[in-house]
């Protein structure tokens, strides 16, 4: 069984990348108010979306979106967690 702590902890990527609905963003943020562990992952993650958002700048029409950004942190998580708030794929940019 999945606890909520593991589909937070899965939803960290897209949450960096600005990835998530409003209401999947307060649910982390209220995660990340009591939970070191998942802050500290929080923490290793920003350096790889502060990349991804400089790539997308270099791109200079905005060609790589946060959801391109939340399906690359999300593979690389895949063989650690199990779920996701939402798939990459639902993130389409609006």
């Amino acid at each position: 069984m999945i606890t909520d702590h593991e589909r937070i902890r899965t939803a960290l990527g897209p949450y960096v990348l600005g990835a998530l609905s409003h209401e999947e963003e307060t649910e982390v943020d209220v995660h990340l108010a009591t939970c070191a562990e998942c802050r500290a992952e929080l923490d290793e993650l920003q350096p790889a979306a502060a990349l991804l958002a400089e790539a997308r700048d270099l791109a200079g029409d905005g060609a790589a979106p946060a959801a391109a950004g939340a399906g690359v942190l999300y593979a690389g998580r895949q063989s650690c967690c199990h779920t996701v708030l939402a798939t990459p794929e639902a993130y389409v940019p609006g």
